[in-house]
């Protein structure tokens, strides 16, 4: 049984253009760029930028909304909004086609502690409408004059939205923000978002500003996966973080799988399938994380594994 994001994915490929409203070619999404790190500090003010496609829309206004929030969501597939997402807004209606592509936060009345920003595109009605919420890489901590800033961290793996996994091995990184010196973290991975079923990748990890773990993968079962950071200082002030995107565990080649590289080889007769028979000239691979969503090839890829790996029971 595909997940939920595959069959999303599978349905925007399958739609004409003409039933995608956003111009480029497929949903729009606001990738958040600053702030990068956990621990970015702010008293007034804290600008932050992000990565759009910037098109021009003859036909309506796309625009951006922009929120904060002390709690991140445990990952959730491209195109849902789960019912535990929270936000303050920061600034709403933004217009896509502004280049700036930036914003001053006012913080000054804003309560000390971490927040992550994420971002809701407006996109315009069409036959299909996907709404992708994008959450900070970093988080913004907020502390005013006589304040003691608290600890943050975040989870930096994986790193886009496609990332597909076998072998032995895969290294979970996290970054931390640590101002008493003496926080630790945990790392954990979990198939549901309840966290009930989740298991220790490593725990007592020193706070530092960025480690990297080896987990080995070979010993879990396929499938997706999500990855969260907990950290907890002396003083017991915990933060929690979650990956942003989900991480796909493929059957390794050895028991009946294939290798992520394998997978995404173009395949002639698929790609007929969906370019009506006639040859295609493929472009570059892009990343989604720094093309703003707009790469086609991304999902087409997506679709070309999907088409040739034999997924298990889910």
């Amino acid at each position: 049984m595909l997940a939920a994001r595959q069959v999303i994915l599978l349905s925007l490929l399958a739609l004409p253009a003409a039933a995608i409203a956003h111009p480029s070619g497929g949903p729009a999404v606001a990738w958040p760029n600053l702030p990068h790190r956990p621990g970015e500090l702010a008293d007034r003010e804290f600008r932050f930028t992000w990565i759009d496609t910037n098109f021009f829309t003859p036909t309506g206004t796309v625009s951006i909304d922009w929120f904060y929030t002390r709690v991140m969501p445990p990952t959730y597939n491209l195109g849902v909004t789960p019912d535990d997402l929270e936000g303050t807004p920061i600034v709403l209606g933004v217009d896509e086609e502004d280049r700036t592509d930036a914003y001053v936060w006012n913080t000054s009345t804003v309560a000390p502690g971490a927040y992550w920003i994420w971002s809701r595109v407006n996109d315009l009605p069409g036959e299909l409408s996907i709404r992708i919420n994008a959450f900070s890489r970093g988080v913004v901590v907020v502390a005013h004059p006589g304040d003691q800033p608290v600890p943050a961290v975040a989870m930096t793996t994986p790193q886009s939205p496609f990332e597909l996994v076998d072998g032995e091995t895969y290294a979970v990184s996290f970054e931390a923000f640590d101002p008493a010196g003496d926080g630790k973290v945990t790392l954990e991975a979990m198939q549901s978002r309840d966290g009930s079923d989740a298991i220790v990748i490593a725990r007592d990890l020193a706070a530092v500003a960025s480690a990297t773990v080896s987990w080995r993968i070979a010993d879990v079962a396929p499938g997706d996966w999500i990855l969260r950071a907990t950290l907890v200082d002396g003083g017991a002030r915990r933060t929690v973080a979650y990956g942003r995107f989900i991480l796909t565990i493929l059957p390794r080649a050895g028991d009946g799988g294939v290798s992520p590289d394998a997978a995404l080889a173009p395949d002639a007769a698929a790609l007929a399938m969906y370019d009506g028979g006639v040859t295609t000239t493929m472009p570059p691979s892009e990343s989604c994380a720094t093309s703003g969503g707009g790469s086609a090839w991304s999902v087409l890829a997506l679709v070309l594994l999907l088409r040739r790996r034999a997924p298990g029971p889910r």
